[in-house]
């Protein structure tokens, strides 16, 4: 096998329909990931997410399945190693945007 100069380039992560931190008393009762919204609804109807321990996100808005998906900047697929927890910044650039090409 021949080494490929440069960066390696990491294995792209499935994106699972809700992010990996949202939690509900429902959650807790399975064995899978859950992928259908009323996996994640009881009779409350209470969602959190886990960096926030609250009904909205690290960025502000309504944690809950309807809301927490892959186009959500705090997005995290539930197929990823969980990050350890670190104020959320709406300026942070994502892996995406620090990979584009910047003479595009």
């Amino acid at each position: 096998m021949s080494a490929i100069p440069g960066k390696p380039k990491k294995l792209e992560v499935l994106k699972t329909p809700f992010c990996g931190d949202l939690r509900s008393k429902k959650y807790y009762m399975s064995e899978q990931i859950l992928t259908e919204a009323e996996d994640y609804h009881d009779a409350s109807g209470y969602t959190w997410c886990y960096h926030t321990h609250m009904p909205l996100g690290p960025d502000g808005s309504r944690a809950a399945p309807e809301y927490c998906g892959p186009d959500r900047p705090c997005y995290r697929s539930a197929f990823q190693d969980p990050e350890p927890w670190k104020p959320y910044d709406p300026n942070a650039k994502t892996e995406d945007e620090e990979n584009e090409n910047p003479e595009i």
